[in-house]
């Protein structure tokens, strides 16, 4: 019983390892989709400066 519980506590370590491979391949694809939010909002950011830009100056020379 004691040699088992010895050779469990070994493969888990093995288990966490895959696991890791398995969330790296995951975390590949993450970056993309994070950059992609990050243009985006920027753009929505830039164009609603842009609005704000627009106001102002309408409402200096109305």
């Amino acid at each position: 019983m004691h040699g088992s519980l010895k050779t469990k506590k070994l493969r888990n370590p093995q288990k966490e390892i895959g696991d890791r491979k398995s969330d790296f391949t995951l975390s590949t694809e993450k970056p993309l989709r994070i950059v992609r939010h990050i243009i985006k909002e920027t753009v929505d950011q830039f164009f609603l400066i842009l609005l704000e830009q627009k106001k102002i100056i309408q409402f200096f020379y109305a």
